[in-house]
Order: C-alpha cells, then structure tokens, then sequence
C-alpha cells in the first residue's frame, strides 16, 4: 500500500512538473500547474454528473449549474439553476430516466477536449449511454451524443454556464473551444 502511494505521488509529482514546463500540445497551449488542476476540477465535475444519473441519492442536478447557467437539450432551452434542476426531476418523475426500470445504466464519457481559459473553459465530449435490463443480460447501448459546456469558476468552483447536448457530429452554432 505503501509503495503504491509512493508510486501515485511520484507519478503525481512528475506530471505537475511536466506541466509546469514548457511543454506544448497540438494547439501551441502551455499547460500551467493551474491549468492541470483546473483541468483536473472539469473532469471531476463531468464524471460526478455523469455518474450522478440513475442514482435513487445522489447530487442535486442543480448544484453542477451557475444561478443563471443555460442547458440545451434538443431544441429546448432551460434557463437558470431552478429551471434546470426541474428538467431532471420531471424527468425522474414521468418515469422517462432511461435508468428507470433498468438493472444497470451507465453513461461513458470518451474523446473529452477541456480548454481552459482563466476562470472560464469550454469542455466537449461524447457520450454512451449503456443499459442492462437484468442481472444475466447483455450490455446494450441505448444511445449515444455529444456534449459542448461552457463552464466558469464560481466561488472557487467550476461550474456549467451554458450545455448543449446534441445528436451527431456538427457543433452547435457558434460554437469555439
């Protein structure tokens, strides 16, 4: 155990110090220590809302959004925190989650771009949402999308802005990471 916690915290040390050099990705962006654990704070922020789905307890959906953050599923709009949180729970009360009923429902997050900006980042990524409906079934996929956030630090937290959940592979209009 311990040497395992050596191992993470040296592998730890030597990413942040990577980070803190002058390395460039694709784009020509310097990662900055803050930018690592921004990035970090992002990522952590997208699996906890994914992994919140399907959840009897779990973290009001509410709480990932700004007080007056715009969530875009579809054509239609949802503006402010209230109005988002509603989204899911008539969700979740008209029996249309697609974890309802399901043995199982898991939501995989793949392809993520997150760019930081300061105290504002974009995120997009795809989605894949998988279902068992019994203990012995099969895996099935039930669908798949993307996602395109706007995200900025409240009060030392990140949080959505503006998120747009949309079929097939165009970004939405106006989009820029």
């Amino acid at each position: 155990m311990k040497r395992t916690l050596n191992a993470l915290l040296g592998a730890t040390a030597a990413g942040l110090m990577l980070a803190a050099s002058p390395a460039v990705h694709a784009q020509d962006v310097a990662f900055t220590p803050q930018m690592v654990v921004d990035r970090a704070e992002i990522d952590d922020l997208l699996e906890r809302y994914y992994a919140n789905f399907g959840k009897a307890e779990g973290e009001a959906f509410g709480s990932f959004y700004a007080e007056d953050a715009e969530f875009v599923l579809g054509g239609k709009v949802s503006k402010g925190r209230e109005a988002i949180a509603g989204v899911y729970k008539n969700i979740g009360a008209s029996g249309q989650s697609p974890a309802a009923g399901r043995f199982s429902f898991n939501v995989l997050l793949t392809n993520k771009v997150i760019a930081v900006h300061g105290d504002k980042a974009t995120a997009q990524m795809t989605f894949t949402e998988i279902v068992m409906d019994t203990a012995t079934a099969p895996p099935r996929l039930l669908t798949q999308g993307r996602e395109y956030d706007n995200l900025a630090k409240i009060n030392g937290r990140w949080r959505f802005t503006k998120r747009q959940v949309v079929a097939g592979t165009k970004p939405p209009e106006g989009w820029v990471n």
